[in-house]
């Protein structure tokens, strides 16, 4: 049996950020959906719930790929400087901010009023505390759409 699934990058963009330089594309999507692997988000979520009972979950990275919301977030000081081997180079966020986890909630939200289950949050080894601060942005954003709901996130570092 099949409870849930998880889907790397191509759910919400059409290519992996690996090789992005450190002003990002402007075609890249940090929070959209790819429209190649789904061309009907809502519908297709809730196909996935509804007729399989199956949960989604999407991977998350740290990080911006899109060079707009890099300057947006480079303007207000919110990336952590590039060090170590931390993949996404001068691109992640510093989610220790909370104006960063209020941001990062209002870009998100839409995924879980569209049926998004729960996150893989991949990478969030660019400082110590990323992950921590990362996942209680999501907490705290799955809490104020349904604070019934059990929050899960499978967290790799």
């Amino acid at each position: 049996p099949i409870d849930a699934w998880i889907s790397d990058f191509e759910w919400y963009t059409r290519k992996p950020d690996y090789d992005l330089p450190d002003q990002g594309w402007s075609n890249f999507t940090d929070f959209g959906y790819n429209p190649v692997t789904f061309p009907d988000p809502i519908g297709q979520l809730q196909r996935y719930h509804d007729h399989f009972g199956v949960k989604f979950g999407g991977i998350r990275k740290p990080r911006l790929g899109n060079s707009q919301l890099l300057d947006f977030a480079r303007d207000r000081d919110w990336l952590i400087p590039a060090g170590g081997q931390a993949d996404g180079g001068n691109r992640n966020l510093n989610y220790s901010i909370p104006a960063v986890r209020t941001w990062y909630q209002s870009q998100m939200r839409h995924y879980l009023q569209d049926g998004v289950d729960f996150w893989w949050n991949d990478e969030g080894e660019s400082t110590y505390f990323t992950t921590y601060y990362w996942t209680v942005a999501e907490a705290d954003l799955l809490h104020s759409e349904n604070a019934d709901k059990r929050f899960f996130a499978i967290n790799r570092d």
